[in-house]
């Protein structure tokens, strides 16, 4: 039975990719999740936002729509009363402008959820439509009844004011609720924010721990368990003890156990060596030299009591027990000296063996291969090796370590720059909710104060002191918020100066006092003109603030667009990089690594099955130093192999064929002849041919061992009976059971054995000649069997002393006997190796078990032609 058929592969499960993968995805993973997660978390955010913008958006572009229109109405005015071409232009430009922001306030309206302000935007839309066609018909001045006339349209004009006011008034309230919402919205957006970075500088510092995490693992699990290998392959030439064997189902693992049974074998071997030479010096070196002792003697008896005939062939058997004696001392002279020095034991071995002995001067070589190990040849490879699965390694956690940490940090710095222009947004919206309010207090200071002026309306009188002061109000507040924009603060520093001129005017001027029934002359347009041209010009400068800032903050939102473009970026950067990256890492390690490992691992995996290697793997690492030594271990394997396959060849040649024609001369010395001996010459022929018996018995053991191992024993099978079986088995040791006083019972049930009948008996034999061998006198030994399910079991049991149970645990071994052993130094230790190789043989099983009288219960299983179901 070949090593291949007894040590299967072992099947590789964890392998080291995969660990190595698990680890870099292990820093990914929680990357590209976390880039997810504030991917998705800033869209929420950003529609919180939007919504918000969206609200502030659509009260500019009221706003704009009734500033529009106001000043459409004062160049209107203008016009009316003077009959200028300019005033003329400013109505068409702002009236189309007015109309012109109506049709986007009206389209964007459609956008907008809340209700109660689409409702004001309705009126809005409609009475400014109304008004806007009312004035279009209006015509210049030019007579007292014309006066009459436009003094009459003039009260729609001023009732849209008023009503635009009073519009307005209760828009403030949804506008200041809006803004507040928005500013909530902000400094939620901020707070996310600064919990987002919050978030990445403990991912950071998380990263930053499982990396070192991962590289102290994959020490711990690759590295240093590489060590132990390398460290094994470097002992295994060297013939020294191995290292504990490694834990595992990974290529590492496996590697080791490789060596741990190429170790195994080359101890085996040795063993196999020093035990086969042992019993050249004991078991044949000691009888042989006893036979030649005893045939010397034999060749010394006078001529009268022996035939020339029987001198020579005596004399013959002894030349063939000298040579016998020969070979058996140059085998034993290698084996002495390799004891001491491999070295010695080939150089001293090549002096003093002789030429013709091919199988000796074959063994002396091959035991060169195999102790080549210890003279240096390898340290080449040695000094070449360099250690690089652990840099390899740390690339593997080091190139996502930096792609995460640039990822991270990019991210956290444009995080850190949209929280920035939040901040600027949320300033610039409170300035445009001021400038909005600077436009109502405007429209509120044309309502007003232009209908006291034109009209003389005590009740326009009582409200224009306080619409007079809102628009100062509004406008200091405008300051304090702008900080250091200086075009801002001279627009309205400006502004207040316009303020201040016309409210000295309002203060200089009269009402007219045009009433009901009352018709004013032409004069009356003089101080009515003066206030509306400053009017004009107010609302012309508050555009002008309003067109700012709504640029500021789209500008703002530019950038804010631009940063969140970014961001995207970032993280999609970080998504699609960590799985691109993970992919260049899986292939960049299976092209170095894991391609290398797979024919390091079909290597070893060829390796007991006595196959030629594929080639070398590249490199000066760990995987090519293994590979390396596995070759060197393949040649030293198969130079053990072919140091048993010539120490078989002489056991069965050079050892074998002499004894047998020994045998065949001393059984040419007839019996009357041999009775001529004296006493002492009778001992001596009896001696030598027992002698020769024995070593002929211990050969044709060794080489039914060694036949049963290679398969070149053919199983003759048949369908017999376990119980007739037996009983042949104990007869023939009954002559030997009664002269130790020891009964044999045959308690075998008659069930069907399918299997080689001989071998069978054979290994009953053996085991009722040791149970004989131990057994106490009067004790009997007894042989059953049982049903399993792989077959029929025999058990022989006996009551002799029992063994313990790692005794039990050896005692199928070659060469083991026990230590008290009644048969030591009888037996060679070779017998129940041979039950063993034998039940295998036929796919079945041996062993040992503590029986019940305290002996023991060896047993066999051999199939059964009628299994039970």
């Amino acid at each position: 039975m070949t090593d291949s058929k007894r040590q299967p592969a072992v099947k590789i499960r964890n392998r080291i990719i995969t660990k190595s993968l698990l680890r870099v995805f292990c820093m990914l993973l929680p990357v590209f999740f976390l880039f997810q997660y504030i991917s998705y978390f800033g869209k929420a955010t950003q529609e919180r936002i939007e919504s918000e913008r969206k609200n502030l958006e659509f009260s500019t572009r009221i706003n704009r729509a009734a500033s529009s229109t106001a000043l459409a109405s004062g160049y209107l005015l203008i016009y009316l009363l003077m009959n200028s071409d300019k005033a003329a232009q400013g109505w068409e430009k702002h009236r189309n402008a007015a109309l012109e922001e109506i049709q986007k306030l009206e389209g964007f309206s459609k956008t907008i959820e809340s209700s109660e302000k689409n409702h004001y935007v309705s009126k809005l839309i409609s009475q400014t439509y109304n008004a806007v066609g009312t004035w279009s018909q209006l015509r210049p001045v030019g007579s007292t009844n014309e006066i009459r006339d436009v003094v009459t349209s003039m009260k729609s004009m001023r009732q849209y004011f008023i009503s635009l006011f009073q519009l307005h008034t209760k828009f403030q309230k949804i506008e200041f609720e809006e803004q507040s919402r928005l500013a909530q919205a902000i400094e939620q957006a901020k707070s996310e924010l600064a919990f987002i970075n919050q978030v990445l500088n403990i991912a950071l510092l998380t990263l930053f721990l499982l990396s070192i995490y991962l590289v102290g693992s994959f020490s711990r699990q690759i590295i240093n368990r590489l060590k132990v290998v390398v460290e094994n392959a470097t002992r295994l030439p060297l013939r020294e003890k191995l290292n504990e064997p490694i834990s595992g189902a990974d290529e590492i693992s496996y590697l080791d156990s490789v060596l741990h049974q190429a170790h195994e074998r080359l101890e085996q071997s040795a063993q196999f060596r020093k035990n086969l030479l042992e019993m050249v010096a004991h078991d044949m070196c000691s009888p042989l030299t006893a036979v030649n002792l005893s045939l010397s003697i034999l060749q010394g008896a006078p001529a009268s009591e022996v035939s020339s005939s029987t001198t020579e062939t005596i004399s013959a058997a002894g030349k063939s027990i000298e040579h016998l004696v020969a070979k058996a001392n140059s085998l034993l002279s290698i084996e002495r000296l390799c004891a001491n020095s491999p070295e010695l034991a080939v150089a001293d071995a090549n002096l003093s063996i002789k030429a013709e002995d091919r199988n000796i001067n074959e063994l002396s070589r091959l035991i060169r291969i195999e102790y080549r190990g210890s003279s240096g040849i390898g340290s080449a490879a040695a000094k070449r090796f360099r250690p690089g699965i652990f840099k390899k390694g740390l690339l593997l956690f080091l190139l996502p370590l930096a792609f995460s940490t640039l990822m991270i940090f990019s991210l956290s710095q444009l995080t850190q720059k949209e929280a920035h222009f939040l901040d600027i947004e949320l300033k610039e919206s409170e300035i445009a909710v001021t400038i909005n309010r600077l436009m109502i207090s405007m429209v509120a200071h044309m309502a007003v104060v232009g209908n006291y002026q034109w009209y003389g309306d005590s009740e326009n009188k009582e409200l224009q002191e306080p619409v007079t002061k809102l628009l100062p109000q509004t406008a200091q507040k405008l300051l304090e918020q702008v900080g250091n924009d200086q075009q801002t603060i001279a627009d309205v520093n400006e502004l207040l100066e316009l303020d201040r001129k016309q409210n000295e005017r309002l203060a200089k001027e009269i009402p007219v006092g045009v009433s009901y029934g009352v018709l004013p002359t032409p004069a009356f347009a003089a101080p009515g003109r003066a206030i509306v041209i400053y009017s004009i010009k107010k609302m012309e400068k508050i555009q002008q603030l309003t067109d700012r800032q709504v640029e500021k903050i789209a500008e703002i939102r530019r950038s804010e667009e631009t940063i969140k473009r970014e961001k995207e970026t970032c993280l999609q950067a970080g998504i699609t990089g960590s799985l691109l990256l993970a992919l260049f890492l899986l292939l960049a390690f299976d092209n170095d690594i894991t391609r290398r490992l797979k024919v390091l691992a079909t290597n070893a995996e060829l390796l007991p099955q006595r196959k030629p290697l594929k080639e070398s793997v590249k490199g000066c690492d760990e995987i090519w130093y293994l590979d390396f030594v596995l070759h060197d271990v393949a040649e030293i394997l198969e130079s053990t192999w072919q140091q048993r396959k010539v120490m078989m060849e002489v056991v069965a040649g050079d050892l074998r064929n002499p004894l047998l024609e020994a045998k065949e001369l001393l059984q040419k010395v007839s019996l009357a002849e041999a009775a001529c001996f004296d006493d002492l010459r009778k001992r001596h022929f009896s001696f030598a041919t027992a002698n020769v018996d024995r070593v002929l018995s211990l050969v044709d053991a060794l080489l039914t061992i060694e036949n049963l191992e290679q398969g070149k024993i053919e199983l003759v099978k048949s369908h017999f009976s376990a119980r007739s079986a037996a009983q042949e088995a104990i007869a023939s040791l009954t002559a030997l059971a009664q002269a130790r006083k020891v009964a044999l019972a045959n308690d075998c049930a008659d069930v069907q054995v399918n299997a080689d009948r001989d071998r069978v008996i054979q290994v009953l034999v053996n085991y009722l000649g040791n149970a004989i061998s131990h057994s106490p006198e009067d004790s009997t030994v007894r042989i059953d069997t049982s049903q399993t399910p792989r077959g029929v079991r025999f058990d022989v049991i006996d009551s002799g002393p029992g063994l313990s149970r790692e005794m039990r645990s050896k005692v199928f071994e070659r060469f083991f006997q026990t230590p008290d052993s009644k048969t030591k130094g009888k037996g060679y230790g070779l017998g129940l190796a041979i039950c063993r190789m034998i039940a295998e043989t036929h796919d079945g099983t041996v062993g040992c078990d503590e029986a019940a009288t305290g002996g023991c219960s060896f047993y066999a299983v051999f199939p059964n032609p009628f299994p039970n179901p």
